[in-house]
C-alpha cells in the first residue's frame, strides 16, 4: 500500500482547511485527518474554500494520540512538515505510504508529535525576505512532490 493522508493538526483557520482538502482531493489523497481542530469542517468557509473536495475525499475526525495507531494501520510513515531544521523536502524519503502531518499556522506541529514522527521535512526556501509559508500552500507543496514521486 503506497497511499497517503494529510494530518490537518490543530489547524485554527478554516479558509486553510478548505484549501488543503481541494489540493490533496485533487491528488489524489486517499483522505484527510482533522486532528485536535476546533474548527468545524463543514462550516461555510471550509465547504466554499475546498470548491467541493470535502465530498469526494474521506474525512477523519481523530485525537493526535490515536496518529500512530492509525498510520501503523496503514503501514504508513509519519512525516512531519516544519518550517526549518528537517530533511530537506526534495532529498526526503516519501515514496511509501504517508501520513503527512501539517501543523497550526500559529504553532506549527506539537513537539512531541515531531519528536514522535519517522521523518521530519522542510520546504527548502530561497529567500530571506519570508520567513514561513502559508500551512496550506506548504502542504501543497509537500503533496505535489509526494505526487511527483510516486510517477
Amino acid at each position: 500500500y503506497s497511499g497517503w493522508w494529510v494530518a490537518l493538526v490543530g489547524i485554527e483557520k478554516p479558509g486553510n482547511v478548505g484549501a488543503v482538502m481541494r489540493t490533496a482531493s485533487a491528488l489524489g489523497a486517499s483522505g484527510i485527518l482533522i486532528v485536535d481542530s476546533a474548527v468545524d469542517v463543514f462550516s461555510t468557509n471550509v465547504v466554499r474554500n475546498s470548491a467541493g473536495a470535502i465530498f469526494t475525499v474521506p474525512i477523519v475526525e481523530i485525537g493526535g494520540d490515536r496518529l500512530h495507531e492509525f498510520a501503523a494501520s496503514r503501514s504508513a510513515r509519519l512525516v512531519a512538515t516544519v518550517p526549518e531544521g528537517g530533511t530537506n523536502l526534495w532529498d526526503a524519503p516519501l515514496e511509501d505510504a504517508v501520513v503527512l502531518l501539517v501543523g497550526s499556522e500559529a504553532n506549527g506541529l506539537p513537539e512531541g508529535l515531531i519528536a514522535a514522527s519517522d521523518d521530519v521535512v522542510t520546504v527548502p526556501m530561497h529567500t530571506t525576505t519570508v520567513d514561513s509559508l502559508n500551512a496550506s500552500v506548504s502542504a501543497g507543496i509537500v503533496m505535489a512532490e509526494l505526487v511527483r514521486r510516486r510517477q
